[in-house]
């Protein structure tokens, strides 16, 4: 991981689907050499996710970024994706490496938030399985 980060700028985590809920990727290294928010995703298969994460730091490599409550149409074809800053009291549970590798100091990460088939983000009135996202607001 270290080593991608080094090499790279950043890394892509990736935790299987288990009973306790959803797939999740989520990147380490955004913070430390982009000054910019890690990036968390949950609920699509594990290498779409890892996909989706590498095109977004890319493009935060190339100077993009990607504040919160923004939309954007550039991660996922035809379908756009919403950014919402993640409560810190999730990054131990969610983000673990990207804590352990930031030590004490705090970070910044934000959920990167995907709607069903129907349009349909997450939220009031629709049922988190419907997207397979915890909200980490």
């Amino acid at each position: 991981m270290l080593a991608d980060v080094r090499a790279c700028g950043w890394h892509v985590v990736m935790v299987p689907e288990d009973a306790e809920g959803p797939a999740l990727a989520y990147t380490v290294g955004l913070t430390q050499t982009f000054r910019h928010p890690e990036l968390i995703l949950f609920g699509l298969p594990l290498p779409t996710m890892q996909a989706i994460l590498n095109l977004a730091a890319a493009l935060i490599r190339e100077g993009q970024r990607f504040p919160a409550g923004t939309h954007s149409k550039q991660l996922l074809e035809q379908t756009e994706v919403r950014f919402e800053q993640v409560n810190a009291r999730h990054h131990d549970e969610f983000l673990g490496m990207a804590r352990r590798s930031t030590g004490k100091v705090p970070f910044a990460a934000l959920q990167i938030i995907w709607p069903n088939r129907a349009g349909q983000f997450p939220g009031p009135g629709l049922p988190v399985s419907v997207t397979r996202q915890p909200l980490l607001q």
